[in-house]
């Protein structure tokens, strides 16, 4: 028997409520003023709100964690290669008012310093003598560097142009192409330590005496008492006037952590002041991922999923299915794995019984929140054993189903048909046999009667 493949297509349960948006949830009590934003598991790579996520903002000082990633990727050792401060470097950065370290030309530094100070104080000209170096004295050749790793890394919406983030509108990046990028970045140890300090000691120079700078990221500083999450670990801020507050960030709380990215955060409330909502909107979305959200099974083995239809089975024509696994998502913590939308796929419309409990039968794809999860072996949930009878029955069935049982049988039929037509004609010859001896028998007696009352009669003839 040919065997068929089937699929059966079930859904285990009504989801509470609607459905959420494929790989993200809707934070309660947060106010995302940022006008992109990104939230993710970043120890599962998994996305759990976004907002605008490939949207082309400007990434202001953001644009140095790559230019920290190129230095870090060209150069193992940057503690032990010295770099001097130029005009070339320095002098595009004069009258712009941007952050600075106060780097003068003619200054020495390793490369180790120009990037703790770039990342830490947020200082361009740290920045510009980094590209300047490692760019061959030629800044462009380190700004091409930065767009070709960003080809590398997939970032499909970004384009650098310098390596500060100073305002250009061909400068552009998106949230999501931000969080793959600090994803890479954060592998590398030298990167999470400088990012994650809350100050530098920058060494004595041939021209500065020992300087100590603070991090901008006040989210990861107690000192800043207003903006403080204890729980929060670097990674850069960012700004103009353009780009708004932006900020990338990380925190992490019982074995799991975040990654945030904010992009153009407001500048100024409704008064007119000044404002850092950045720090805020990026506490609560971690406050509420953390209190809300949890990894853990999003299906259960227990619950019957379908029905396999069931060959030659004693009682029965079906066996009730389970799952032969969980597997294990983001979810809410209300969340309960009778939400799990399954979709079965049998191996075959029927099987034979006996069947086994815990023998395969299908496949099935297990989604939560309309995102597929994975897919996990269907099972039998109970035995089913074999009817001796019904085998019987469906053999006697399938043998007089053949052709060439039913070619006998025909002519079997055509042969009996003969023999009764034969039969009924013996029958009927045999009465009209019956019923010419009758007549004859008949006209004797009459004859006989006749000759009795006329004896010349009977004589003469």
């Amino acid at each position: 028997m040919k065997r068929l493949i089937v699929s059966l297509v079930l859904t285990v349960s009504l989801l509470i409520g609607s459905i959420l948006p494929v790989a993200a949830f809707t934070p309660t009590d947060v106010n995302v003023s940022a006008e992109a934003a990104l939230l993710a598991d970043l120890g599962r790579d998994t996305v759990v709100f976004e907002k605008n996520a490939d949207a082309k903002m400007y990434p202001a000082s953001l644009t140095k964690i790559m230019t920290a990633v190129v230095v870090m990727d060209e150069c193992a050792d940057p503690a032990s290669v010295s770099v001097e401060a130029t005009f070339d470097a320095l002098d595009p950065l004069y009258g712009t008012d941007s952050s600075i370290f106060g780097l003068e030309m003619g200054e020495v530094m390793n490369a180790y310093d120009l990037l703790a100070l770039m990342m830490i104080q947020s200082a361009n000209d740290a920045a510009n003598v980094l590209a300047y170096h490692f760019g061959g004295e030629d800044i462009d050749a380190f700004i091409a560097k930065m767009n070709q790793k960003a080809a590398d890394l997939g970032l499909t919406n970004t384009h650098y142009v310098n390596a500060h983030g100073l305002h250009d509108s061909d400068h552009y990046t998106t949230a999501r192409d931000l969080y793959t990028l600090t994803k890479y970045a954060l592998e590398k140890p030298m990167f999470r330590d400088i990012v994650t300090s809350l100050y530098y000691e920058a060494p004595e120079t041939n021209v500065h005496w020992e300087q100590v700078v603070e991090t901008t990221v006040f989210l990861q500083d107690p000192d800043e008492e207003e903006y403080y999450y204890e729980y929060a670990k670097g990674v850069k801020t960012g700004y103009t006037d353009p780009a708004g507050r932006c900020l990338v960030s990380t925190a992490e709380k019982d074995g799991t952590t975040y990654l945030c990215v904010l992009l153009k955060c407001p500048v100024e409330d409704a008064d007119g002041n000044y404002v850092r909502e950045e720090f805020g909107v990026s506490k609560g979305l971690y406050e509420w991922a953390f209190n809300t959200l949890e990894y853990r099974a999003v299906n259960d083995t227990a619950s019957t999923v379908g029905h396999q239809n069931v060959l030659y089975g004693k009682d029965t024509e079906q066996v009730a299915v389970h799952l032969n696994g969980t597997l294990e998502s983001i979810v809410e913590k209300a969340y309960t794995t009778d939400q799990a939308q399954v979709q079965v796929t049998f191996d075959a419309e029927a099987v034979e019984a006996p069947i086994v409990k815990g023998q395969k039968l299908g496949t099935a794809t297990v989604s939560a929140y309309g995102k597929e999860i994975g897919t996990v072996e269907v099972v039998a949930a109970t035995d089913v054993q074999k009817d001796g009878w019904k085998v019987f029955a469906a053999g006697v069935k399938s043998f007089f189903s053949l052709t060439i049982v039913k070619v006998v049988l025909w002519i079997l039929g055509i042969l009996v048909l003969l023999f009764m037509l034969f039969v009924l004609y013996c029958f009927w010859c045999r009465a009209r046999n019956r019923r010419r001896r009758k007549r004859r028998a008949e006209e004797r007696r009459r004859r006989a009667e006749q000759a009795n009352r006329n004896p010349f009669d009977v004589e003469n003839k």
